[in-house]
């Protein structure tokens, strides 16, 4: 949300992108009609962009890219889930060391077990 692989465009984070429909147009923002109210939101946080140690220069430090207990426990008790992604059996062959399309399989299936163990009412 923050950083990108190595601070690689430190200015560009995820605020560049959440308004946005598609993510390459600049300017193509989405209308969220006022009721839509999505019963489950993903966020893959961290993949590769953390792989690489805070370079210096960067504007935090490694604990600061820390989540704290106690916000780990106001968020878990507000209905937010934390999901470790297992990366055993990913071979990271898209672009850029990204998922490729055995791995997207993969995470699918592992996120879609995860998913049906939630209380959720569709």
């Amino acid at each position: 949300m923050v950083r990108n692989y190595n601070e690689g465009s430190p200015d560009v984070t995820y605020r560049t992108f959440y308004d946005r429909a598609l993510l390459n147009a600049s300017g193509d923002v989405w209308q969220n009609p006022g009721t839509w109210r999505p019963q489950l939101v993903v966020v893959n946080l961290g993949t590769n962009d953390f792989s690489t140690a805070v370079n210096p220069g960067e504007p935090w430090t490694p604990d600061s890219l820390a989540l704290p207990p106690e916000t780990a426990d106001t968020l878990r008790h507000s209905g937010v889930r934390y999901w470790f992604l297992d990366s055993s059996d990913l071979d990271f062959l898209g672009c850029h060391w990204h998922y490729s399309a055995h791995d997207d399989r993969v995470v699918s299936d592992r996120l879609t077990s995860f998913i049906a163990g939630l209380p959720l009412r569709w």
